[in-house]
């Protein structure tokens, strides 16, 4: 059971990721074309700590929304119990918010006024057709110049504005994709460090599996692996019960299915040895278990292949 939610979580948080690109999508495509000037909408925030949490709604699209937390000390001076104005203001361009707070709640209008140069900036590094919506996104998650010459440094090369938002959300800096160049993944991509972060892939996740005989696992196995909960502990506990050089390729079926090392060796207590743990995945797709066989064995069917059982289920599941 905790294994399971321990997947459930790394999951969630994948999936995550994933909405925030399509939060991002969803902005950029309400008005298309280059950059076309203001946008207008309300706001709702609430102030807790030393934070603030506005809530955007457009006018050009009552039902679309988005929200983002803010730093109070980023904010100008706040109009409290009677309207006023108080801004935000970061390279993509600034937020002038009309309206007022009561007892850390404010409501009001806003305007969102993209800066030119920074739009002509990013198209200059081949991040074209910037919309005033995609500019409004680009503040939202505070995308930087630097932050993209950092990625241009690095050697990524047309990448597009869809991919920034999770990359700089998720704070995919250079000393985290240094990380993966010092461990050997020299060409990996952007769009497997979006998972990855995401994820919590770590270069301790990483060496722990190396210690274990598996060097340079790929990213595109590193991301189904964490999401899943596959940890080195998990391998090690079928490694300790004879099954060695166990292919990546079986470890995810072997977890998606929930096959432990505990079910395997209910096996193992009834007398078979020679299987493979392959054989596993097929077996816990059909529901075969420990208990099963025993229960069919003390009805005298005494197969000596797990197979057998197998077909056994399958027929029983038929009729």
């Amino acid at each position: 059971m905790k294994s399971n939610s321990s997947s459930i979580h790394t999951r969630q948080k994948y999936f995550s990721s994933l909405l925030l690109l399509l939060m991002f999508i969803f902005f950029s495509q309400m008005v298309s074309g280059q950059f076309t000037g203001e946008i207008r909408g309300t706001w709702f925030a609430a102030i807790k700590d030393n934070e603030v949490h506005i809530e955007f709604s457009k006018d050009e699209n009552s039902k679309s929304s988005s929200s983002s937390t803010f730093l109070l000390n980023e904010l100008s001076s706040l109009p409290k119990e009677q309207n006023g104005e108080f801004k935000i203001i970061r390279e993509a361009g600034s937020l002038l918010f009309n309206g007022k707070f009561s007892n850390n709640i404010g409501t009001g209008s806003y305007v969102f006024t993209p800066a030119k140069s920074y739009s002509e900036y990013m198209n200059s590094k081949g991040i074209n057709d910037l919309s005033a919506n995609d500019l409004f996104a680009f503040l939202i998650v505070d995308i930087k110049k630097e932050y993209v010459q950092m990625l241009l440094n690095n050697g990524y090369k047309g990448f597009t504005k869809s991919e920034l938002i999770p990359l700089a959300a998720l704070d995919i800096d250079e000393a985290y994709i240094k990380i993966w160049k010092q461990n050997g993944y020299t060409d990996i991509k952007l769009s497997d460090l979006i998972p990855l972060k995401s994820l919590g892939v770590t270069a301790e996740y990483i060496n722990a599996f190396s210690e274990i005989g598996y060097k340079n696992i790929s990213a595109s196995n590193l991301i189904p692996m964490k999401s899943l909960g596959i940890t080195p502990g998990y391998v090690k506990g079928f490694q300790d019960m004879g099954f060695k050089n166990i292919a990546l390729s079986d470890l995810i079926p072997l977890k998606s299915l929930g096959v432990t090392p505990e079910y395997v060796k209910g096996f193992l207590d009834l007398g078979f040895k020679d299987f493979e743990l392959s054989e596993m995945i097929p077996l816990k797709s059909t529901g075969v278990t420990p208990e099963y066989i025993s229960s069919m064995q003390k009805k005298g069917l005494n197969y000596k292949s797990l197979n057998k059982y197998m077909q056994l289920k399958s027929m029983e599941e038929n009729h």
